[in-house]
């Protein structure tokens, strides 16, 4: 990770996008005085010990009391909570490894809806604790509809607004950085975010936890009104991974503001951020090339035993990486990079179905029957295991029909796994994994380096798979084309 990152120490990243504005120059030169000044006189520092939600809450209130000191602002609040299988703590199988992410939403109105819209020099503000010691955090707004031309005419989006990511490899406060305070600000105007940050910096929230997620002008069609403006309709998704963090999850987060700038609904942010390329590809870690004969050579030896057992292979396929262009999933209304594969046929109205840049996605080239036997082999280079994805797992997707008839709304997961079930004993940094029919596991009981998940029988259902690596150590995505490709093998009994 370089010193370059937005939100990194040391590198004010959104002041030097925009160096070249002399009045822009100005307001670095007010804020770094201010902050000192501010730093002098702080009585209360906002520190997670204790009570960390009402800790956040407090300063998210002090804060916006000095912004308001300002003339003009307002604020909608809102509650963060996280909604998936927080009180389940029964596994997806039976193996003891449960689904590894959970995800929060911030609400308003009462708790009845998650989407908000943004006017140009509004922002979003999310204020709590970072979660204790895991392995992936990440923090994003979404266009999840974007209106059409005409009334009503409106389609769903689920795409990411920006292509720079703050999570737990590019918070600002550096890594690791658990048990922090963190604020987040979602904003496509600098000197909004500027002027949060003094806010925040005064009611004694370290400077380093101040961290910024722009919306760039281009790609976020901003707007209050729900009648006036042709605005997206915004989402946030907040995830953390599971691993010691069930507890953090149970906690409601209600230091979560839309702060309103007194510039209303003006046409275009004082200080706009300019649409960022995506982050350029890193090499990984280690080199996953030199892996791919031993990969098949392991294919193989699970072959020869599946067919001592009377099993018949029936083809080979592969998991294809969903390579996601976030310009077109702004842009073209039909377009849908998660239609790949296995995955061709399903209904996706969603667009880019909630992408988010710090995570590699892969689809089975081929689906099945879900209610035909069947085992299904996974063999490929252990992510994890060689430093270059942070974790990866697996899921099997029942699809809810007949795939050309069924919308996306209505596939489920049916059985999932990650990456600490493949623990091999030969160390080798490969690593095989087994989805199966009801009862036919047990092929497997003389095979501990190849474990297996049962999958639900569903009549007149498909089923395809879907695999994740986050986080490389940059902060984004593993490069999809550096990694070795998963190799899928069908197999149905004799």
């Amino acid at each position: 990770m370089t010193k370059s990152s937005p939100n990194k120490p040391g590198h004010e990243h959104w002041f030097g996008l925009l160096l070249a504005s002399q009045r822009f120059a100005m307001m670095r030169s007010n804020v770094v005085i201010l902050t000192f000044a501010t730093f002098a006189g702080i009585a209360r520092a906002f520190t997670c010990d204790g009570d960390a939600a009402e800790a956040a809450l407090a300063a998210s209130e002090e804060a916006f009391r000095g912004l308001r000191t300002k003339g003009g602002w307002t604020r909608e609040t809102g509650t963060l909570k996280f909604t998936h299988d927080l009180n389940d703590d029964a596994d997806i199988s039976e193996y003891g490894y449960p689904g590894a992410m959970l995800y929060a939403r911030p609400s308003f109105a009462g708790g009845l809806s998650p989407v908000f819209r943004l006017a140009p020099s509004d922002a979003l503000v999310v204020v709590l604790c970072t979660p204790p010691e895991t392995r992936y955090f990440g923090l994003s707004t979404y266009v999840w509809r974007r209106q059409g031309s005409l009334l009503p005419t409106s389609r769903v989006v689920s795409a990411s607004c920006g292509n720079a990511p703050v999570n737990s490899r590019t918070i600002r406060s550096g890594y690791p950085s658990f048990d922090r305070p963190l604020v987040m600000v979602s904003t496509g105007d600098a000197a909004t975010f500027s002027a949060v940050s003094d806010a925040f910096v005064a009611a004694g929230v370290p400077a380093e936890s101040l961290n910024l997620e722009e919306l760039p002008f281009e790609r976020v069609n901003f707007g209050r009104s729900l009648i006036l403006d042709r605005a997206d309709d915004l989402t946030f998704s907040y995830r953390v991974y599971d691993a010691n963090t069930r507890e953090y999850a149970k906690q409601a987060w209600k230091s979560v503001m839309i702060i309103r700038s007194p510039r209303g609904r003006t046409s275009k942010p004082e200080i706009a951020f300019p649409a960022a390329p995506p982050p350029p590809s890193v090499n990984l870690v280690r080199s996953e090339r030199h892996l791919k004969y031993i990969a098949v050579a392991l294919s193989d030896e699970i072959k020869r035993e599946l067919l001592a057992k009377q099993f018949r292979f029936s083809r080979r396929g592969r998991m294809i990486p969903v390579d996601v262009d976030r310009e077109r999933c702004l842009s073209d209304p039909g377009y849908s990079p998660f239609r790949v594969g296995g995955a061709s046929d399903v209904n996706i109205q969603s667009g880019c179905f909630g992408e988010t840049s710090d995570c590699t996605y892969a689809v089975s080239s081929e689906s099945i029957d879900a209610d035909d036997p069947f085992v299904v082999v996974f063999v490929g280079a252990d992510h994890v295991k060689l430093g270059n994805a942070a974790f990866s797992n697996l899921a099997a997707y029942h699809t809810g029909g007949a795939m050309r008839f069924i919308s996306a709304a209505a596939v489920r997961v049916a059985a999932f796994a990650d990456d600490r079930m493949w623990t091999r004993s030969d160390d080798t940094y490969v690593f095989a994994h087994a989805f199966a029919s009801p009862g036919r596991c047990v092929v497997f009981r003389n095979m501990p380096d190849v474990p297996c998940v049962e999958v639900d029988a569903v009549r007149g259902d498909s089923t395809f798979f879907v695999s994740r690596d986050y986080l490389a150590p940059s902060g984004s995505a593993p490069d999809a084309e550096q990694l070795l490709p998963t190799s899928v093998d069908y197999y149905v009994p004799a």
